[in-house]
């Protein structure tokens, strides 16, 4: 038995209320940490910021932590921080979110959601998409001073090891290695690689285990210490050690026990003895005061400052420390020498970001806003969309679709008309809905003539502007609320003199025209009298001025006598005068929700989606979930489609067998119906503004679908452990699961075929120390060009329970056909796919013994087999 990285990680004795309480600060932590002591690790954490400009940021932030007064210092540690005019300190809100781009009012560039940019298995491809971001977020920056730094873009505490988590879209996969590889490129394209300032300080979160959402505030996680060290924290270990972030975000569950942020051993112990990290841990938001509140681990909001800042929380994202830690300060609960501490911490990431210096020294004061959603990165939206799609089913190549034979396409589903982009989304204002990228692509024109208020691209929030649906099956807005918001367009305005609205309001209200973003012009505006109820309807026009072209458009609601986000008005429909004769396309599309997304049956709606599936020559029908099914603070039950949604897909393949599912969703889903009877299924993640042309790329074969699952799709949650079950060697993931999956971690279908062949190995045996070398020859053996991505998995032999298989290593390459590419995988000694932990012995150690090698497609598709002995 081999042992790797030695050192002492015995599961900390908490600290008991009764200790904290009557011991000094200085005595507790002593304790604490007598009792759990860890030598630091050998390999520090390092940075494209050399040591000696840190230590220089370090003892400038130091110098100006030494002259505030400690009520002015702790003040300054809740993530809306005052100004200090006297020290020249700015007023600061450290709270800035960039999960798939920078989550402000547009235009802003939203790109695919991390769980669709997992399903792209391409490492350059998050590189360059976080790029983009970090670079509109320094633009953004330089216009308005948003701040830069991020509670984001890296969740990396596995959630996707379970399905019904609500928060799944966040992350990057079920799998550690694909998790932590993807996660570095983001960092490191966030934060920059100069060597003496960073681009914006990101987050690796939620530290650690916090993995259920509904109950997350009085949670307590209890994995098995082997599932702790090979599955929970790899990837926070390697945002720190080697995408260096400079934040890290405790969670608000509790780990065996004791609650995150007050955890000495998880943010002390481990994340600065043992991985050597440098910046400043973060609270999850009013997680110290659930200490208190929820997890009643201590009585009082002084006691839990005191614990959270000594355990090594510096920042609290809440008030708790700018309301208490003077209190436990002069309640000897914690010193002023460790309340500086954790600002200097803070400060010296400010102190990195240039902005203290002369802007002219900061190497991207000068980026112009005109980057911001501008073409270039639209295109990269658009490309990031397409490596996100994976193509489930294709029976009987049903796709790709020929353009030129279609006269009439049925688009159906609650998931079409709108383009969804999950949660912490920017407010992107180029929106390219399923409907709108599939009447592009054909040619047809979506928005004109009298436009359904309820077929909007998007609304202020997910839960504003609600749509209902008339007897009729008609789509209207209603509960709309006063500063409400809906987007809609392109619109063509050349020749149109006044813009007409169909509403009934309870009150006197507005309705104001902007065009191409929220702040936009205002081209006209609707003084809307009460109609006496909402079920009133009444017609009135509003004269346009000033426009003329192709425009996004903005309804924004408003009432001067109504209170904020009251209730208004329902909007039936709108149209822009004088009126236009449709224009002639290429073929006709017919538009059908067919069903609500979270809703009961509507038989209305039903009939109307049956009638167009049986007009046209093929029907798409777009499924999924939205944000109120998944989403933060709300975990489901069950990974099934809403029942309404299965009920649609089994009309509308009735009425015509060329039905194409499309599963437009945040999360997986179990679609065992859909597999085994509908003809195609294409797997669309939530991929940001451009996903309706991608989608459409895929469909009409302007690209080759190439994107791979990140994570196993079930047949239902009887093939799930009990979700606060940590276990991870308790059937979760690809790795450890027991029975046949409805799609395997890995699978994704291409419109080529690929063939696998001459697996190499160099040598027999891999002794301690050394690298093996393994490769295989991959051949595009189809009539067109394709991605693959090459799976490279090990299962390891020997006495302890390890995965069936477990990812080694991947890579996403590119063939025209007929061409075949060598691809090579190095498998060092160390590699985490051949360690476990040995809680005995307190280290991760290597088993002598067979390793399988397989190279294959997916995780149940393996092409090549091979093996060597593990000395």
């Amino acid at each position: 038995m081999n042992s790797e990285t030695t050192f002492s990680s015995a599961l900390p004795t908490p600290v008991s209320r009764r200790e904290f309480l009557a011991g000094t600060a200085a005595s507790v932590v002593a304790a604490a940490l007598s009792r759990h002591a860890f030598a630091a690790d050998s390999a520090a954490q390092s940075s494209p910021v050399t040591t000696v400009v840190f230590d220089q940021a370090r003892q400038r932030a130091a110098e100006l932590v030494s002259r505030l007064s400690i009520e002015e210092v702790t003040k300054q540690l809740g993530h809306n921080a005052p100004a200090v005019p006297a020290q020249k300190l700015a007023r600061y809100n450290y709270w800035s979110e960039a999960l798939h781009g920078v989550n402000v009012n547009g235009p802003i560039t939203s790109f695919p959601q991390p769980i669709a940019l997992g399903c792209s298995w391409s490492p350059e491809l998050v590189h360059r998409v976080y790029t983009a971001v970090s670079d509109e977020a320094r633009a953004y920056h330089n216009q308005k001073g948003y701040g830069l730094t991020f509670f984001s873009p890296m969740t990396v505490n596995m959630g996707l090891r379970d399905p019904r988590w609500g928060r799944v879209g966040e992350n990057f996969s079920e799998d550690p290695l694909l998790v932590q590889t993807l996660a570095l490129e983001a960092a490191r394209a966030m934060q920059g690689d100069h060597p003496k300032y960073l681009k914006t300080i990101v987050c690796a979160k939620h530290y650690a285990c916090n993995d259920t959402d509904t109950d997350r505030d009085y949670a307590d996680a209890a994995p098995d210490r082997r599932s702790f060290w090979e599955y929970y924290t790899r990837g926070f270990e390697a945002c720190v050690t080697e995408g260096n972030v400079f934040s890290v975000m405790s969670a608000y569950n509790s780990l065996w026990g004791v609650p995150c942020p007050a955890s000495s051993f998880l943010l002390t112990d481990v994340l600065r003895h043992r991985w050597g990290f440098k910046g400043y841990v973060v609270s999850d938001c009013d997680a110290v005061a659930d200490i208190y509140e929820t997890h009643h681990y201590v009585q009082t909001a002084p006691e839990a400052a005191a614990l959270a800042i000594k355990a090594g929380s510096d920042l609290n994202c809440g008030d708790t420390y700018a309301r208490s830690l003077t209190d436990a300060i002069q309640a000897k609960l914690v010193s002023e020498e460790v309340v500086r501490t954790a600002l200097t911490r803070i400060l010296t990431g400010r102190f990195l970001l240039g902005e203290f210096d002369s802007q002219s020294d900061v190497p991207w004061s000068s980026l112009s806003p005109d980057i911001i959603e501008g073409q270039h990165h639209r295109d990269l939206a658009r490309e990031a969309a397409r490596q996100s799609l994976v193509l489930l089913k294709n029976e009987n190549n049903l796709l790709p679709l020929q353009k030129s034979g279609l006269k009439k396409v049925a688009v159906i589903g609650p998931l079409a008309g709108a383009c969804h982009l999950g949660g912490y989304s920017g407010r992107a204002t180029q929106l390219i809905s399923p409907y709108l990228g599939i009447a592009s692509a054909l040619g047809t024109t979506v928005y004109a003539g009298r436009i359904p208020a309820g077929e909007y691209l998007s609304t202020s929030n997910f839960r504003g502007p609600v749509v209902a649906f008339s007897d009729d099956g008609s789509a209207y807005l209603t509960s709309i609320r006063n500063r409400d918001w809906a987007q809609y367009g392109p619109i063509d305005f050349t020749g149109k003199t006044s813009i007409e609205f169909d509403f009934a309001s309870e009150t006197d209200a507005e309705i104001t025209v902007r065009l191409d973003s929220l702040d936009g012009d205002a081209v006209a505006t609707l003084k809307a009298p009460a109609t006496g109820s909402t079920e009133t309807w009444k017609t009135l026009s509003a004269t346009i001025s000033g426009a003329t072209g192709s425009h996004i458009v903005f309804l924004m609601f408003s009432s001067s006598t109504a209170k904020v986000r009251s209730s208004l008005m329902n909007l039936r429909s709108f149209q822009l005068l004088p009126a236009s004769e449709p224009q002639p396309s290429t073929a006709q599309l017919l538009y059908a929700p067919g069903s609500t997304i979270t809703g009961p049956r509507n038989q209305a709606l039903l009939d109307k989606a049956v009638e167009a599936a049986k007009a046209s020559e093929v029907a798409l029908v777009f499924v999924g979930d939205n944000r109120l099914l998944s989403d933060e603070g709300e975990d489901r039950f069950d990974i099934d489609l809403p029942e309404a949604q299965h009920e649609l897909v089994r009309a509308v393949l009735a009425a015509n067998p060329h039905t194409i599912v499309i599963v437009n969703t945040t999360c997986p889903v179990a679609l065992v119906w859909e597999q085994k009877n509908a003809p195609a299924i294409l797997c669309s993640y939530f991929a940001g503004e451009q996903q309706g042309n991608a989608i459409a790329d895929a469909l009409f074969g302007d690209c080759n679908p190439g994107g791979k699952l990140c994570s196993t799709w079930y047949r239902d949650v009887r093939q799930l452990p009990n979700f606060h079950d940590y276990d991870i060697k308790h059937g979760r993931t690809y790795m450890y699961l027991r029975g046949e999956p409805l799609y395997a971690f890995g699978h994704g279908l291409s419109y080529t075929t690929f063939a696998y062949a001459n697996l190499s190995v160099s040598g027999g045996e891999l002794a301690a120390g050394k690298s093996a070398t393994i490769s295989a020859e991959i051949t595009n053996t189809g009539h067109v060009a394709g991605d693959e991505v090459v799976q490279f998995y090990v299962t390891v032999a020997g006495k302890q329970q390890r995965p069936h298989r477990q990812l080694a290593g991947f890579r996403r390459i590119s063939l025209p056909p007929g061409e075949k590419q060598s691809v090579s995988f190095t498998l060092p000694h160390d590699h985490l796919a051949l360690r476990y932990w040995e809680d005995s012995t307190q280290q991760f150690v290597t088993e002598p013994g067979q390793v399988d090698l397989q190279i294959g497609s997916s995780s149940a598709d393996i092409r090549l087999k091979g093996q060597l002995t593990l000395a």
